[in-house]
């Protein structure tokens, strides 16, 4: 018996046909007022000036996908409810080492204070989205293209902020010669822009070769050395990091490949980062810290445990992960070392009695989260400096853990374990760059760490990284 294909009445085509351009022409009369405004702006010397105006719903993804750009950027929170899809720079400030970092953030607070936003009703902040990488030094072989810190202003940016959406243009001319040329080059990029949604997925790239970046026999020998530091009380906790080399027989679609990985993680912080000839994305679960105006909340992810295949077996191991020693200690160690920290630059602290268990696609972790209320003079830099990188990512007492790491990992981390997120005048938020890759044409690098305190097995933990990649993986073959 033959089958027929579906076919779609034509009613429904014509009303599809007559939605699609009511939708377009909505989009259509937002671009015209966003330009209507643009063209009314004066140069000002050294000022970013902005504009914002309310559009129809579009996925933010789609939004980048149908619009390609080598300097796109996209950040998006665990809940979903704030992302930021950015096309072209207005703006870009880096730092090559950690001595620039206080020059850096005096840069982004100065930018952030002097911004001229034009009045609105429906007015949106903006947020310089970037992040630094995890050792605090530019990155070399295969990160070359990554400095040790990088913060862009969106030419162009869609803004979700709790269930509304925004489209923001900013204009950061160099001097008052090149004002007229920036401004029409604004106007022309908003009226060029596809708003199609409609978009089929490219056919994903098909993997070639998968290589791990280190052998089991090495892994543990590593495993037994650290174990041996541990037990000569040169730290407590080390996070040790794996490599994977992926080849691919063609150049993957980043839009389409972060779509498929949310979907499988939907409650992670999900990023894309480009820079040059290099892309940095990843799904994590983690988050360094939040904060809005003088809130801060952190939190305390680590221990870890693989999900079940069946309801019981998922059950199963989430008691062990609540009972286990290892990793009970793993997660205090960081617990601890947070929640001194936090401390030294606020009050009214809070948080549970008891960590809670935070549920991943195929892992899930000892979760406890933290908050305090700052102090008026703490700045973002103190923050920074005081909490990254935290033990879940590189260990404790985090300047032994952290020079052990230098010395005998051989991973090259780069950006990996580092932070990425958004920086706003009353609205900051970074996740910890784990669960994350670097994307080179058809060559992938993945990246999964584990800790490593008393009672660790080399085997346990190698089946752990494992399941790290896991939902990447997933997400590149489907």
């Amino acid at each position: 018996m033959s089958i027929k294909p579906e076919v779609v009445p034509q009613s429904t085509q014509v009303y599809q046909a007559a939605e699609a351009k009511v939708l377009r022409n909505t989009f259509d009369l937002a671009i015209q007022k966003l330009i209507q405004r643009i063209s009314r702006l004066q140069y000002l010397p050294d000022t970013v000036q902005h504009v914002c105006q309310p559009v129809p719903q579009i996925d933010p993804v789609l939004f980048l996908r149908a619009n390609p750009d080598e300097r796109s950027c996209y950040w998006r929170n665990r809940q979903g409810s704030f992302s930021i899809s950015g096309l072209g720079e207005a703006l870009r400030l880096s730092a090559e080492t950690d001595t620039e970092f206080a020059q850096l953030f005096e840069q982004l607070a100065s930018y952030l204070n002097g911004i001229q936003s034009v009045p609105h009703e429906d007015h949106v902040p903006i947020q310089f989205v970037g992040g630094i990488s995890y050792n605090g030094r530019s990155g070399e072989q295969q990160w070359r293209d990554f400095p040790a810190a990088l913060f862009v202003l969106p030419e162009i940016a869609l803004i979700k902020r709790h269930g509304s959406l925004h489209l923001s243009a900013c204009i950061h001319p160099q001097n008052e010669a090149e004002w007229s040329a920036k401004q029409q080059q604004l106007i022309d990029r908003l009226r060029a822009l596809n708003f199609d949604s409609e978009q089929a997925q490219e056919t994903p790239a098909k993997i070639r070769s998968i290589r791990k970046g280190i052998h089991y026999q090495q892994w543990q020998q590593w495993i037994d050395k650290t174990l041996s530091a541990i037990q000569a009380q040169q730290f407590d906790k080390a996070v040790l990091a794996r490599s994977v080399s992926i080849d691919l027989d063609a150049p993957l679609n980043i839009y389409d490949l972060i779509q498929r990985w949310q979907a499988i993680n939907n409650n992670a912080f999900s990023f894309i980062i480009r820079s040059k000839n290099s892309t940095f994305m990843g799904c994590s679960p983690e988050r360094l810290y939040k904060r809005k105006g003088r809130a801060l909340s952190t939190e305390s992810l680590a221990g870890t445990v693989r999900r079940g295949e069946t309801r019981d077996e998922d059950f199963h191991f989430e008691q062990e992960l609540k009972s286990d020693p290892k990793l009970v200690r793993e997660h205090s160690l960081v617990t601890e070392y947070l929640k001194t920290q936090i401390c030294k630059f606020g009050d009214q602290f809070v948080c549970p009695e008891e960590p809670s268990v935070f549920k991943l696609a195929n892992v899930q972790h000892r979760y406890l989260p933290l908050k305090v209320r700052l102090h008026p003079e703490v700045s973002d830099l103190q923050l920074v400096n005081a909490l990254h990188p935290t033990p879940a990512i590189c260990g404790f007492p985090r300047n032994a853990a952290f020079d052990y790491i230098q010395q005998h990992e051989t991973t090259n981390r780069g950006w990996y374990s580092g932070i990425v997120g958004v920086f706003g005048q009353d609205y900051v938020e970074f996740s910890v760059a784990i669960r994350s890759t670097l994307i080179q044409e058809n060559q992938v690098e993945c990246f999964s760490g584990v800790g490593i305190v008393q009672g660790a097995t080399a085997d346990s933990e190698w089946q752990e990284m494992d399941a790290k990649i896991a939902s990447f993986l997933k997400a590149l073959k489907a």
